[in-house]
């Protein structure tokens, strides 16, 4: 049978406080189409988000997204 291509769009974080069992409902950082993303702790202590996204789809480009703890778990101190 025939299936509908998997569509990921809204590419969101969310943090877990307990190894995975809950999650946080999350930031999105991009409502557009995505694909694969890599996370990682900068030595400035905010979190750097490597991303495939794109107006139509999401292979078009890499972006890079920052920000930090504070924004991802309350809204504040936005740095993107």
């Amino acid at each position: 049978p025939n299936q509908a291509p998997l569509v990921r769009t809204n590419l969101t974080i969310r943090v877990s406080h307990d190894e995975g069992k809950n999650w946080t409902a999350g930031k999105t950082v991009f409502h557009g189409p995505g694909a694969y993303s890599s996370l990682a702790v900068l030595a400035d202590g905010t979190i750097g988000l490597l991303y495939e996204t794109g107006t139509i789809h999401p292979y078009e480009k890499i972006t890079f997204a920052q920000f930090n703890l504070e924004w991802l778990l309350d809204q504040k101190g936005a740095k993107r």
